[in-house]
């Protein structure tokens, strides 16, 4: 993986050339503006790592030029204390992601590793064939725009009733892409939405449909997990019976995260909650800590793929897609 990191620090420059490079990277670097246009010019980067401000040229004017070529580069920016305006401006032109100077190496390679994974990640349309029944929690026009899908019918959750949706899915014939379940959570409450998520599976299991459930929050796959594979999961994971267990390997997988991130992603309130759970992940050899980040073992990982096999296999026509 090729990567360009402009900084106009050379003592910088010349730590993280060395750092990035143990860890398998090709790096080119440049000291300002000018040379950097050379480099990207003359050069294919994965990703460039970009400090916005040099004296020779703003960093948000390299990203202007990158934007204005159409380049497929991935930029990260790299901002000073008091620079997140500067930083919200870039993510405009397209920059993915921005750190925050100063910073651990490691965040810089999560980062990265976070880029990589998404870049390399099957689109929702790749998943989709034939009649599709579109069910979401936003504006379906606005849904199928961001996602690159086409539907022949559309249910805006915010406009009907989860019983509506149930009857024009017993009618329907084709693939069902289902988002908004943390909607009808906030909506209808635990005890409805489980009842109605019970009922399209069996649907799902007796007629001729595909159900893609699309999730974008750790709480609404956790749920997913509980109603549509708990005995599989519990099979798998022996001691990791616990939701918030599960969570946390499913979280970690992506990408290591410190303690306050995974109190944050899973919304736990009790901080001597989340660390019973760690320290028994951890006991099982699961998950590791290194410094202040939690990552899976290759125990974990190994087991968090299993358990998206089952979950995307269970009944042969239910898959999860992460947005």
């Amino acid at each position: 993986m090729k990567l360009l990191v402009v900084d106009d620090n050379h003592t910088f420059l010349k730590q993280i050339k060395k750092y990035l490079m143990l860890k398998g990277f090709d790096v080119d670097v440049a000291d300002g503006g000018k040379k950097a246009l050379r480099l990207l010019g003359a050069n294919e980067y994965f990703a460039v790592i970009l400090d916005l401000k040099m004296p020779d040229m703003p960093g948000i004017e390299i990203l202007r030029w990158a934007h204005n070529k159409n380049m497929d580069t991935q930029f990260i920016i790299v901002t000073g204390y008091g620079e997140i305006e500067s930083a919200v401006e870039a993510m405009k032109l397209g920059a993915v992601d921005y750190i925050q100077k100063p910073f651990e190496p490691e965040e810089l390679i999560i980062l990265l590793n976070k880029i990589g994974k998404e870049k390399t990640k099957p689109a929702l349309k790749d998943y989709v064939k034939g009649n599709v029944l579109l069910v979401t929690d936003i504006n379906p026009e606005d849904f199928k725009r961001k996602y690159g899908i086409s539907a022949n019918e559309s249910i805006w959750l915010k406009k009907t009733t989860p019983a509506n949706v149930i009857n024009v899915m017993e009618k329907f014939a084709g693939t069902v892409i289902h988002s908004g379940i943390k909607y009808l959570l906030n909506t209808y409450g635990r005890k409805e939405t489980v009842n109605y998520l019970h009922k399209i599976y069996e649907i799902t299991r007796n007629k001729p449909l595909s159900l893609i459930m699309a999730y974008g929050s750790a709480e609404e796959r956790i749920l997913l997990n509980e109603i549509q594979a708990i005995l599989p999961i519990e099979e798998l994971l022996g001691a990791c019976k616990n939701a918030i267990r599960r969570g946390i390997l499913q979280l970690l997988y992506n990408h290591p995260l410190t303690y306050t991130q995974i109190m944050k992603e899973l919304k736990i309130r009790h901080s001597s909650k989340l660390a019973f759970h760690l320290k028994k992940l951890i006991e099982k050899e699961l998950i590791e800590k290194k410094n202040k980040f939690y990552s899976l073992t290759t125990r974990g990982a190994s087991l968090v793929k299993m358990l998206d096999s089952v979950l995307s296999n269970i009944n042969g026509r239910i898959t999860y897609f992460q947005l």
